[in-house]
């Protein structure tokens, strides 16, 4: 998955800018040719005033990562005599990055032997791990330090698990596959992000936008944004007004392209494409979520569908699987809508025409909790009921509440996204009893067994935050049709 670069601070003395300096454009190398999600910050060398202390201390909590570079700067009068020390600015900003960041995180290279009776090393840090280099191989060093640190990038800062393997952005747009591990996508937030409710929502979507804003390319912002737009629903209930202003800010984040996105992907059809598909997307979930009447909503989503039509994917162009899945799945949804307005079969053909495509490449992009097949099963399922194929419907469904019952139980998750995501799960259960009713496929004592069993699933689910809007809105759906039935 795409996240914010790892940062790494560089510390250097005096003698030190040199290494400094070439670590840095070592990195920057490899973050612009290779695309490493990695980039470097240099701690200027500057006494350290309150100001600067305050500054310095900000950019470490921006930090992931430090490199020290230890030289012998300045010379000091010793109870054994003259001796010649780290620059004091090195040393305590050492102190500074282990604290925010830990021990472990911390690199810290001598060009001298740092054990010599000639230079004074504090004694807080003899117990400190430091690696001697011989200048002549500072080369293959530099080599090493960056190979440490993507290791190390696969870490949480926060949790110190594994979260993903060595990350690399390149041709994200253009890849054959892409499996977004959905099971870790929270598991990076912040510790003073809010833990649970409306706020934990309200918190994560910031935390995204920000997340995006910091990203230096355009095809990771897209990638960024397709990897979560499917989270983004289940976060609107109740939270409209932040939804809307997370989704303008982010449109504005993602307006244009460079030309330097251009002349990497040497395809500006591509980049045009993906980005008429992101304002589109953003158009779709505005409509759904702002309650416009019938009519408007018709003529809105038509003018979404011109659009969507008029810049489809080029059968010349290799295209990212996630970007694929998202076109045809909402192009499917739109469809669906206008269809369920207009009563023409023509759409709903369309609709499930595109649902299929659409399904065909979760394959490329699922990771263990099929979060994409979840959804397009789902939206097969309605429209195989439209249709009257009541076998395929009921397959679809099958399928769907077998996916999504996965979602209720998954740890990785708080109590506020398995709430979220079991709106999901009980909709789709609810929907196939619908079904089961229009079409007398049971009886009456079974249709209203069968939506108690579904109660009766709801309480046991219940938990602390119960009082999620679209919970309540499940308990009152069932309530309904328990009583007419």
């Amino acid at each position: 998955m795409i996240h914010r670069y790892k940062s790494v601070s560089i510390v250097y003395g005096g003698n030190g800018k040199k290494y400094a300096n070439t670590l840095s454009k070592k990195i920057d190398k490899i973050s612009n040719e290779e695309r490493y999600p990695i980039q470097a910050k240099i701690i200027n060398e500057k006494i350290l005033t309150c100001e600067l202390l305050n500054s310095v201390m900000d950019l470490f909590k921006q930090c992931d990562f430090c490199v020290a570079f230890l030289t012998k700067d300045d010379s000091c009068l010793t109870e054994h005599g003259n001796k010649m020390r780290l620059r004091q600015n090195v040393v305590f900003e050492i102190g500074m990055a282990m604290i925010q960041m830990g021990r472990e995180r911390c690199i810290l290279l001598s060009d001298f032997d740092y054990k010599a009776p000639d230079f004074d090393l504090p004694t807080d840090m003899n117990g400190l791990e430091i690696l001697q280099f011989d200048v002549n191989n500072l080369e293959n060093l530099l080599d090493d330090v960056i190979n440490k640190l993507l290791e190390l990038s696969q870490y949480s800062i926060f949790s110190e698990t594994k979260l993903y393997d060595i990350p690399k952005y390149d041709n994200l747009l253009t890849r054959n596959e892409y499996f977004i591990d959905y099971e870790n996508l929270f598991s990076d937030r912040p510790l003073s992000l809010a833990l649970e409710g409306k706020d934990f929502f309200n918190d994560t979507l910031m935390h995204w936008l920000h997340e995006c804003e910091s990203l230096p390319h355009y095809d990771e912002k897209c990638i960024f944004l397709f990897e979560r737009i499917g989270f983004i629903p289940a976060f609107s209930l109740g939270n409209i007004p932040v939804t809307i202003n997370f989704l303008d800010n982010f449109e504005r984040t993602i307006q244009h392209y460079s030309l330097q996105d251009k002349k990497y992907y040497n395809n500006s059809d591509l980049l045009d494409f993906v980005n008429n598909l992101i304002h589109c997307v953003f158009e779709y979930i505005r409509i759904q979520i702002d309650n416009i009447n019938n009519t408007t909503a018709v003529r809105e989503h038509k003018l979404l569908l011109t659009r969507l039509l008029s810049n489809s994917p080029n059968k010349n162009i290799n295209i990212n699987p996630l970007i694929s899945t998202i076109y045809y799945n909402y192009l499917g949804l739109i469809y669906l809508r206008i269809y369920r307005r207009e009563h023409n079969e023509r759409d709903l053909g369309n609709a499930n025409s595109c649902f299929l495509k659409a399904l065909n490449y979760t394959n490329a992009i699922d990771s263990s909790m099929r979060i994409w097949a979840g959804f397009i099963n789902y939206n097969l399922a309605r429209v195989s009921c439209e249709c009257n194929d009541l076998a395929a419907s009921e397959h679809y469904f099958t399928m769907a509440i077998m996916i999504r019952s996965k979602w209720l139980n998954e740890n990785k998750y708080n109590i506020t996204v398995r709430n979220a995501l079991s709106f999901e799960y009980f909709i789709a259960r609810i929907n196939q009893i619908d079904m089961w009713r229009r079409f007398n496929l049971k009886t009456p004592d079974e249709i209203r067994l069968e939506y108690s069993y579904v109660k009766k699933e709801l309480d046991q689910y219940s938990d602390i935050d119960n009082k999620l809007d679209k919970l309540i809105s499940i308990r009152q759906m069932l309530d309904e049709r328990i009583q007419r039935d």
